[in-house]
């Protein structure tokens, strides 16, 4: 039987960490060019912990998005780092009537 909830979790490598912002950033783009994610996702910042925000560059259908980016994120870890993780940048919202209402959201 596996416990993977006490499995350790992967760390970046020293490599990956000593980089900066930018040549992440040009690490994942290089990567992303020729697969199918190129058309839907765009990555926006990352940190020397591993984390990578993405944003998507069209609408995806909420049904979608999960499954996208879990695929995403084996992709990476598959072909830069295993103990790199991605999250979604946040996006506003843009429901109409909440905003004629005149309620905000702070996020």
């Amino acid at each position: 039987m596996n416990f993977y909830a006490s499995s350790p979790t992967p760390q970046v490598s020293a490599e990956w960490a000593n980089l900066d912002n930018q040549s992440r950033l040009n690490r994942i783009n290089e990567v992303l060019v020729g697969s199918k994610f190129f058309e839907t996702v765009t990555p926006t910042r990352t940190l020397e912990d591993g984390q990578i925000y993405f944003s998507f560059k069209v609408p995806i259908p909420s049904s979608m998005r999960g499954t996208l980016l879990l695929d995403l994120e084996v992709f990476l870890k598959k072909n830069i780092d295993l103990g790199i993780f991605i999250w979604c940048e946040p996006i506003g919202d843009r429901n109409s009537l909440r905003n004629l209402r005149g309620i905000e959201i702070v996020s």
